[in-house]
């Protein structure tokens, strides 16, 4: 049986095994970056995220281990952002995205976010028909000089 924790940066060391694979899946996938994802260490993301000025929300899905987490933001100016969603792939189609997506865009809407956005790697272009789903569309593409 799949059940969720819902939170606060406390449940941030929790999702560390999660996020190693979220971030060597987007080097696998980047055609142009991967050297930049692998290089990304989660104790320097934890870092930015518990220096953070932004609320904060972490959804964990658990089976019998972690198996699933998103992340969202909501910053002064009530904006929000779903800034990380992963499912192992082992668990995937199983609608555990659905209910960590659910669950992130209730409580940006409950903190009145005016605006709500997410990135997508370079890569994982197979996502956008899930995030079209709750109404989320490419509006615009970023660059980035590769050095």
């Amino acid at each position: 049986m799949i059940t969720y924790e819902i939170g606060g940066i406390e449940l941030i060391d929790k999702m560390k095994e999660l996020w190693e694979a979220q971030r060597d899946y987007h080097g696998e996938v980047s055609t142009h970056f991967a050297d930049k994802f692998y290089k990304m260490d989660f104790e320097s993301r934890k870092k930015s995220l518990v220096k953070s000025s932004k609320k904060l929300k972490f959804v964990l899905a658990k089976d019998t281990e972690y198996i699933g987490f998103c992340i969202s933001t909501l910053d002064s100016k009530h904006v929000g952002e779903v800034f990380s969603l992963y499912v192992n792939p082992d668990y995937r189609g199983l609608s555990i995205g659905v209910d960590l997506m659910t669950s992130s865009l209730e409580w940006m809407k409950e903190q009145n976010a005016i605006k709500i956005h997410l990135s997508v790697a370079e890569g994982n272009e197979g996502t956008y028909k899930f995030y079209e789903k709750f109404g989320f569309y490419p509006y615009t593409t970023s660059f980035e000089i590769k050095e």
